[in-house]
């Protein structure tokens, strides 16, 4: 009977040591990844005062700062890690003037350069986005779906939904002007609405930027993990215009990660 005993008090201990040494591990694990996110930050801002500096990676440097004082979970942090190191190899090839991608350079920019970027690459909008102010009729003659190329509503950092007549008929119609109107392809797309959630002025600006990205990520969703491809001719112009893309699109997702993270733990649109 005491033999008994004395086993099932043994084998409680072992057990209990055994839970206790995991979670050592598991800590000195997060521990470490948070000395990899420090180091990585520190390096980062070498690379941009030695180099070029980049106010939207200045201040997600100072975001992710304040999230390194949070009891983020380990999945967390290797997202997170997983963000910087990214922007560190872009800024690395640039030090080292090697060609970066276009995707890898916006991850670089604030919304507004972002914007400009592009009307750079793709040239202007020659077109209002309705044909006149009672929004009844997209303005066809300006899609270029035909080259993969959608349009972005500069103003969408403001307002949600602004090529859906039934919301931009109550907004002003400058938001959809040629000006305010730039074309991009859906993975620039994508990271547009990442700039917005980051960056907007609009003090509901993640909600803003939120609905977008989810719809995006989805459409992408369906090219890079399960390549499907639509049957509609104009569907599947804008897939294969970033098929080649999915290096990019793993840096996307990591921004994206990033963002709900910092949003889940500092939203500064949360009433205290």
């Amino acid at each position: 009977m005491f033999s008994n005993f004395y086993i099932t008090i043994l084998v409680v201990l072992t057990l209990s040591l055994f839970v206790l040494i995991l979670i050592r591990i598991k800590i000195n694990k997060k521990i470490k990844i948070k000395k990899d996110i420090e180091l990585i930050c520190q390096n980062i801002s070498s690379l941009m005062n030695e180099f070029e500096f980049y106010h939207a990676i200045y201040y997600e440097l100072k975001k992710i700062d304040k999230l390194l004082n949070f009891n983020l979970t380990e999945k967390n942090f290797q997202h997170l890690l997983k963000h910087l190191k990214d922007i560190e190899d872009i800024l690395k090839k640039q030090f080292k003037n090697q060609k970066i991608t276009d995707i890898e350079q916006i991850l670089l920019l604030t919304y507004d350069q972002t914007v400009t970027f592009l009307k750079d690459k793709h040239g202007l909008v020659k077109g209002d986005y309705f044909l006149d102010k009672k929004l009844e009729k997209v303005n066809k003659k300006i899609k270029r779906s035909d080259e993969g190329l959608e349009i972005h509503h500069f103003y969408e950092f403001k307002e949600k939904g602004l090529s859906n007549p039934e919301y931009a008929k109550n907004l002003p119609f400058k938001y959809q002007k040629s000006e305010n109107l730039v074309y991009c392809d859906l993975l620039e797309h994508f990271i547009l609405h990442l700039k917005i959630i980051d960056y907007s002025k609009n003090p509901n600006h993640f909600d803003v930027g939120k609905k977008g990205a989810e719809i995006i990520f989805n459409r992408l969703r369906e090219i890079f993990y399960f390549n499907t491809f639509h049957e509609k001719e104009y569907k599947r112009k804008i897939s294969q215009k970033i098929y080649y893309k999915k290096k990019d699109f793993w840096k996307c997702l990591a921004f994206w990660e990033s963002l709900k993270i910092y949003f889940k733990y500092i939203n500064p649109n949360k009433k205290s």
